[in-house]
């Protein structure tokens, strides 16, 4: 008996590493986690990263607006307990979208190939590597709200419940708008949501359980009413963390578009900054955009690094951004919502100005590490020698979103672990003891299915049920006999 485990064990193995030949060989930045002897060697590197203060100047500046922004949304408290992770490290999880965890991506879309749970497991992967490393009780997220409500992460619908549709929560009118953008659900609007959760309630169309969570998501939404819908789902997403992580890790997300806003504005206002040198020299900047030429991102030469914000229709739009480029012109426009940076600018900002590192999937890691490299002939060009020295030691490799760690039976299949599943039996610290000891080939093996999906567009060719058996005692599991 013990052989014929043995051999069906080798013969699931063999078919899930033939799949994930396939997707190393198309995401070759991958190839690092499955080298790795354990998911907490693979990504110590940025855990560790925690550069002086004089090697990236304006470090403190960026520190600042994160620190106060961490206040607004979540109070004193939290905001000294992130100064203090951040005097042990100054890297940022950043592979989600600003969104509320959901079942499925999309209502008709069921299985694998779900983008959800991997942006789930790695955002827990990379708090239980920070409470493995650093001992810490922050795991804190700069997410972008920058992605409309259409996209599969984000903050359009309150989910809760298999059998019931998700609470929509914000109308078609604003389905292709950024969320930054997107005014905060006012009273009015949360009345009329909690009215029609009691319904689905009386109805018996959810549980006592699903609706005190749901109540408890619209009363976040209810504190943050003065600021913007980006804001009301960030912290939304921090509350849901929070019933998920081991008690005492506390989940802190803000939204990285409006830290990178502020961030540019103030370096466009100062002289000693890159992007001012940048932005103020016809020369220097045709090199800055030529050095982009060819990056892996959705960047193309010839694109402007902005939008212009069109809010003349009924609908906001982002066009393409054609006027004056200087300095000052720039950060006016920002500073007024008439203009919104690109994502690669921000990233620029906070590698090359703040030595922030980012850790995301495995596409940002790529052009992370495109953009670090391409950057620092332009800072030697530029007498900034010791800075770019630095920058070559910056960990922009390592991707947390695409490792897998957990499964969960539901019914009569097994799919992977997402939020939902550990509201009610939130993480043990056993449960985080095992996502550090995983290696690195497992958790890709783990995440295939979704992977070979989203990745190479085909089946898998190997079910969860059938990684269960392989790698069952190594992973999380949530409704079987080796749950934890």
């Amino acid at each position: 008996m013990k052989e014929v485990l043995i051999e069906q064990k080798k013969q699931i193995a063999e078919k899930v590493d033939a799949v994930l030949k396939k997707i190393l060989d198309g995401r070759p930045a991958l190839q690092a986690i499955a080298e790795a002897r354990t998911l907490g060697e693979y990504l110590e590197p940025p855990l560790r990263w925690n550069p002086e203060k004089g090697a990236f100047p304006l470090r403190p500046l960026l520190e600042d607006l994160i620190l106060k922004e961490a206040e607004r949304l979540y109070g004193i408290p939290t905001r000294e307990a992130l100064r203090e992770e951040f005097s042990k490290n100054w890297a940022v999880e950043t592979g989600a979208h600003i969104y509320l965890p959901r079942r499925y991506d999309r209502l008709e879309k069921k299985g694998a190939g779900q983008i959800n749970p991997v942006v789930f497991q790695g955002q827990v992967l990379w708090a239980a590597l920070r409470r493995a490393l650093l001992g810490s009780r922050i795991n804190f997220s700069m997410n972008t709200g920058r992605i409309p409500l259409c996209n599969a992460n984000s903050g359009a619908y309150l989910d809760f419940s298999f059998s019931t549709e998700p609470l929509r929560l914000v109308s078609n009118r604003y389905m292709n708008t950024p969320q930054l953008f997107i005014p905060a659900l006012d009273d009015e609007k949360l009345k009329e949501k909690t009215e029609q959760l009691q319904a689905l309630a009386s109805q018996e169309k959810i549980t006592d359980a699903e609706y005190a969570y749901a109540k408890e998501v619209l009363a976040v939404f209810v504190e943050h009413r003065d600021g913007r819908f980006n804001h009301q789902v960030a912290v939304g997403q921090a509350h849901i963390m929070n019933k998920v992580l081991p008690q005492g890790m506390r989940q802190v997300t803000i939204d990285l578009e409006n830290i990178g806003t502020a961030f540019i504005v103030r370096l466009l206002r100062d002289p000693s900054s890159t992007l001012y040198r940048i932005f103020s020299d016809e020369k220097l900047r045709a090199r800055f955009y030529g050095a982009l030429k060819g990056i892996r991102t959705a960047w193309e030469e010839g694109d402007s690094m902005f939008y212009e914000v069109d809010r003349s229709g009924k609908e906001l739009k982002l066009r393409e951004y054609r006027g004056d480029l200087m300095p000052e012109v720039l950060a006016d426009l920002l500073e007024s919502e008439r203009i919104l940076h690109k994502g690669l600018l921000g990233f620029y900002i906070f590698i090359i100005e703040g030595g922030l590192c980012p850790i995301g999937g495995m596409f940002q890691s790529q052009y992370c590490i495109e953009l670090r490299d391409r950057m620092i002939p332009i800072l030697e060009a530029i007498g900034e020698e010791a800075r770019a020295a630095h920058l070559q030691e910056m960990p922009t490799a390592v991707a947390a979103t695409s490792p897998c760690w957990g499964l969960v039976r539901r019914g009569a299949g097994v799919e992977l672990l997402i939020a939902m599943d550990c509201m009610a039996v939130p993480l043990s610290e056993a449960d985080f003891a095992k996502i550090p000891a995983l290696s690195g080939r497992d958790s890709l093996r783990l995440a295939a299915p979704s992977l070979a999906q989203l990745m190479l567009h085909e089946e898998a060719g190997v079910t969860y049920e059938e990684l269960r058996e392989l790698l069952g005692e190594h992973i999380v599991t949530r409704g079987m006999s080796t749950a934890t």
